[in-house]
């Protein structure tokens, strides 16, 4: 059996397999469930041990669309991820051990993020809240072995490269199409969010329409990047997933994510506008006054409502933006008192509840994350935290960059172009969204990674 199909396979199976369950469960949820499960879930753990690169594209492939991921009748912290992914981790330092794989040394970012995460756990002890410091911790380690092996395998093996890309865009397109269905019912039948006003699409996942929004980045950038290139076959198939997947983001309608893809976008057009020919012009042209038309109005009114921000004379103070400007203060406060080393780690939320930081009344003993990655950074871990952070950040930048320089067409820098794209708009969106326990992230970044690597092979061809 071929890769291709072989992953086909394992994802729809576990899909197919998950539907079974649910619906079982929904017919009698007096059903013991784990009984129905067990056949599936060994079937699918000796085949992580067996395949476990396709076994972690299987991971990548239910980012989007988590719901899947989940059985009834089950506490929510059991999902596929928690069962494959030490299977699928352990099957790797059992291939690094043997040398059937390479570890590969650590780069400059990567050794920011790892001093960063070392940090974290150094604070945990001293955390004002030491339990969910200690949540925190256990969250971040996770994802920075995420990141990890989604790099390791990348870098070495090219044929896992394509499939994750095909993977995360393969994902996103559904997710987002079945999203599209579960919506015209007038409600979101996969998330618990709920809109007085409207139906926030979130695909077939469980997350608030933000976080599904910023979850679309990555791939709508890498999709449009398959169509540039001409050396892919049926290139309009990515054209048609890349429309799909920025339809997807619109009807979130997340003015955050609208700001912050833009953003990114305009910024990487800058930087590649050399490479730019007419016809690529007229298609942004043209892109931009179909998207415009085809937007929905309540779109277009929730953007106009930003104005806000920028027209002073505007009195109207939506909820939203209310207790956002409330986070900054909160966390101001915070970090007044713990400036160098922060309150520790995951520390905002139950903070944000107590009433020596929190002036409004309401929220007294009301814990909320702070919406916005850089504050919950500096709250948390002080300016040491942040300054490792941001040093972090700059790397990855500077690695994709790197790897852009290189590429003399436009088919070479698509794929580079389109990693600095998601990175630009991930730390944009980072405004607006707590990111760093968010599989998205941490799958952008490994992108960046990537990029770079190719990035640093390609330079090594190059004649002096």
């Amino acid at each position: 059996m071929s890769l291709f199909f072989k992953d086909v396979f394992l994802f729809f199976g576990v899909m197919a397999a998950s539907l079974v369950i649910f619906a079982l469960g929904f017919a009698d949820p007096s059903l013991p469930m784990l009984l129905f499960g067990l056949p599936f879930g060994v079937a699918g753990l000796l085949v992580a041990l067996r395949y476990p690169d396709t076994a972690l594209l299987l991971l990548v492939f239910l980012i989007p669309l988590d719901f899947f991921g989940q059985l009834p009748n089950f506490s929510g912290s059991f999902s596929v991820f928690k069962l494959v992914f030490p299977l699928v981790l352990v099957s790797f330092v059992i291939g690094v051990a043997r040398g059937q794989a390479h570890f590969l040394a650590f780069s400059a970012s990567e050794k920011a993020v790892l001093w960063f995460c070392l940090l974290n756990v150094i604070l945990w002890p001293f955390a004002v809240n030491v339990p969910e410091a200690q949540t925190f911790i256990r969250k971040l380690i996770s994802m920075a072995l995420l990141y990890l092996l989604i790099t390791r395998h990348g870098i070495a093996d090219p044929t896992f490269r394509q499939r994750l890309t095909l993977v995360v865009v393969g994902s996103s397109a559904l997710s987002v199409v079945i999203g599209m269905f579960g919506s015209s019912t007038g409600q979101n039948l996969f998330s618990v969010f709920k809109d007085d006003d409207l139906a926030r699409s979130t695909g077939a996942s469980t997350v608030s329409p933000n976080d599904f929004a910023y979850m679309m980045f990555l791939p709508a950038f890498l999709a449009f990047a398959g169509f540039l290139d001409e050396r892919r076959p049926r290139r309009w198939l990515w054209l048609v997933a890349s429309g799909v997947i920025v339809g997807g983001v619109v009807m979130t309608y997340s003015r955050s994510a609208f700001l912050a893809f833009v953003a990114g976008g305009v910024v990487t057009l800058l930087m590649v506008w050399r490479r730019l020919e007419g016809v690529h012009w007229l298609a942004i042209v043209i892109g931009l006054v179909v998207g415009a038309v085809a937007m929905p109005a309540k779109y277009t009114d929730r953007l106009a409502s930003l104005a806000v921000l920028v027209d002073q004379r505007q009195t109207v103070q939506e909820l939203s933006l209310v207790r956002r400007a409330n986070y900054i203060t909160v966390g101001m406060r915070i970090f007044k008192d713990h400036p160098l080393l922060g309150a520790g780690p995951g520390n905002f939320a139950k903070l944000h509840a107590d009433p020596h930081y929190q002036g409004i009344p309401f929220l007294y003993n009301v814990p909320r994350m702070p919406h916005n990655l850089y504050l919950q950074v500096l709250t948390e871990t002080g300016l040491a935290g942040m300054a490792v952070f941001l040093a972090a950040m700059w790397f990855f930048v500077r690695d994709s960059r790197r790897a852009m320089r290189p590429a003399r067409t436009l088919a070479e820098i698509a794929f580079p172009a389109a990693v600095m794209a998601a990175l630009l708009s991930s730390f944009a969106m980072g405004l607006f969204l707590h990111l760093f326990i968010n599989k998205s992230f941490w799958l952008m970044l490994a992108y960046a990674r990537i990029s770079g690597s190719l990035g640093e092979e390609e330079g090594k061809h190059e004649p002096s």
